[in-house]
């Protein structure tokens, strides 16, 4: 190979020094006309990333169309915990790849992309910032935007942000607007996300809720108080003498009562709050107030007190409360998704006119 290029570049077949300089000149050229299109084509690349989109928008397109999905897509249309990573188009955090595992990583990896520089993230540009991540994101990430970011916070795992981050963060004119699970103030510039249901049981979730839809209409017990553990201090006086359950009757259970409670644990929003309303229920629950936001009338916000009460006589709930039905297509990723983008939109209309 070494004698081929020495011939190839010899003066017999480029006569003189001048030619030479030319042929190095045309390579050079060659050289950057490919570096570009390379770059473009990692830049159409990162473009891509940026399309995962749901299936669904609706609860009921969830309910017909995801039986079909494998469990990296079953997680990209049900609200989760890691649904954050399904909604952004970047991210600083690596929860995802710990819990889920390198497989399903590499294929979320195929949409988003890490933020890398946060002074070239696009104008409006969705980051997700997962909670463990914070605090470097608020010292050396946010200094750093030059546009207006929609940003996304989260996570599976304790601790939660507290209620100091949100004032401080949301203050900053680059936050154009923040979607964030448990967040207990509220904000024009904020949207609660759900925390959702738990991801190792989406596809007995999924089952239950499918039969719980064909059962539609059937008669239901008025509240029931399904078995959990003392998470929160407030949850003492619940806690019965109950043994565990398997999931599949546990869901049964949830699915027998037109009210769930569903008290906080160690964090305002949980699993069962979701789990209630994907199976036709109310949860019954002693949340902040911030949290009507999220649930648009479909939780009933009472102390532990009313609760006991509601549970001895079940009769006073129907006689005092009037019921509002869930807003089941809250669980459906691609409803954030649509938010997200609607949010998205009004920004860039304010900026054009």
């Amino acid at each position: 190979m070494t004698v081929i290029w020495k011939n190839v570049f010899s003066q017999r077949h480029f006569g003189n020094a001048k030619k030479r300089r030319r042929l190095w000149a045309t390579l050079f050229l060659l050289f950057v006309f490919f570096t570009i299109c390379f770059r473009r084509d990692q830049r159409s690349e990162k473009t891509k990333k940026l399309s995962f989109l749901p299936r669904c928008s609706t609860w009921r397109c969830v309910l017909q169309q995801a039986p079909a999905l494998d469990s990296f897509h079953l997680q990209g249309e049900i609200m989760n915990p890691f649904s954050p990573w399904y909604l952004c188009d970047f991210y600083i955090g690596n929860e995802h790849r710990i819990w889920l595992g390198r497989e399903l990583f590499e294929e979320l990896s195929e949409f988003v992309s890490p933020a890398g520089s946060c002074s070239e993230l696009p104008e409006f540009a969705s980051l997700f910032v997962q909670v463990d991540f914070f605090r470097d994101f608020m010292t050396s990430c946010l200094p750093q935007l030059k546009t207006k970011i929609i940003l996304i916070t989260g996570q599976w795992q304790m601790p939660m942000l507290e209620t100091k981050a949100f004032e401080l963060v949301l203050n900053q004119p680059t936050i154009a607007h923040w979607f964030a699970q448990n967040a207990v103030i509220t904000h024009e510039k904020l949207s609660h996300l759900p925390y959702g249901v738990i991801q190792s049981k989406l596809p007995s979730f999924l089952t239950a809720a499918r039969e719980s839809a064909r059962e539609q209409g059937k008669s239901r017990s008025i509240i029931i108080k399904p078995p959990m553990t003392l998470t929160h201090p407030s949850r003492k006086p619940l806690i019965g003498h109950t043994t565990k359950m398997l999931t599949k009757d546990y869901y049964e259970m949830v699915a027998s009562a037109e009210y769930v409670v569903s008290p906080i644990g160690d964090r305002p929003d949980s699993y069962r709050h979701w789990e209630a309303i994907g199976l036709g229920a109310t949860p019954v629950c002693n949340c902040p107030k911030a949290f009507d936001r999220l649930f648009l009338g479909g939780m009933l916000r009472v102390n532990v007190e009313t609760m006991l009460k509601f549970l001895k006589n079940p009769e006073t709930l129907t006689s005092s409360v009037q019921r509002t039905s869930p807003n089941k297509d809250l669980l459906s990723t691609g409803y954030w998704k649509a938010e997200i983008q609607r949010i998205k939109e009004r920004l860039r209309e304010k900026v054009t006119s």
